[in-house]
């Protein structure tokens, strides 16, 4: 992964089962990419979603969708969650991304209204 520090000033992540990722997930993470001015927006396929039932299809395939899905878009996808052995609590990601961008970087969370219905029952929340 490449350090990218001094350049970045804002950065949203989006996790999520993907499973499948729909145009529903494109077209809000394309506007709120816009909209907010963000330098970047990452997609994070979950490997173990703690809260969702067991994925239909493997990491690997909601990866390589999701990398298809977001060519051209400005969006990025991100694979940590898929490289951990362990359930995937968005309290470690963002603890990650925190150390990997800095302090000086503006981190933002983004979710969907099923995700933040059940927010009150995320760990760590």
């Amino acid at each position: 992964m490449v350090n990218c520090k001094s350049s970045l000033k804002t950065v949203a992540l989006f996790g999520g089962t993907f499973d499948p990722l729909h145009n529903g997930h494109l077209q809000s993470a394309v506007e709120l990419k816009q909209r907010l001015g963000l330098d970047q927006f990452k997609l994070l396929p979950c490997h173990l979603p703690p809260h969702d039932k067991v994925p239909g299809c493997s990491s690997e395939q909601r990866l390589a969708m999701a990398e298809l899905a977001v060519e051209g878009t400005g969006l990025e996808v991100d694979s940590w969650e898929l490289q951990r052995d362990e359930l995937s609590y968005s309290v470690d990601t963002l603890a990650h991304f925190r150390q990997l961008l800095g302090a000086e970087v503006s981190l933002s969370w983004v979710m969907g209204s099923e995700a933040f219905a059940l927010f009150s029952r995320w760990h760590r929340w």
